[in-house]
């Protein structure tokens, strides 16, 4: 999921997912679940990527849910995230996946809304 697929008006408290471009088939045509397997490139954003989209897994309904709770952290944060790149501050891409992977492999939900609590002084995970 890409933060630019997301469309939000403060006024009316709506959220509007509006572009499926990655969206991927879980069935084949016979109705049978499609088996994860190994992708040449990745699509997406890395902040909302799931682990196994960062180790270049495909996409599955589980990789999904995972990138939805990061985007709601994100969006409930101030559009901030945990081991959030700053522009220019780091150009090999490789080691933004690695640090992402140790983070989303080592911080629950929980854990990283209880971190983001006390960087910002808000009450997400109370």
């Amino acid at each position: 999921m890409l933060k630019d697929s997301i469309s939000s008006n403060k006024n009316d408290n709506n959220v509007v997912l509006i572009d499926y471009g990655y969206a991927a088939r879980f069935e084949d045509k016979n109705g049978k679940h499609i088996t994860q397997h190994e992708i040449e490139d990745f699509r997406g954003n890395v902040l909302f990527a799931s682990v196994s989209q960062l180790e270049f897994q495909s996409n599955s309904r589980k990789s999904d849910l995972l990138s939805i709770c990061y985007l709601l952290i994100f969006m409930l944060n101030d559009l901030e995230m945990p081991l959030q790149p700053i522009d220019g501050e780091n150009d090999d891409l490789s080691d933004t996946f690695a640090a992402q992977i140790k983070y989303k492999k080592g911080t629950s939900f929980s854990k990283m809304i209880r971190q983001l609590d006390q960087y910002h002084g808000s009450s997400l995970g109370k």
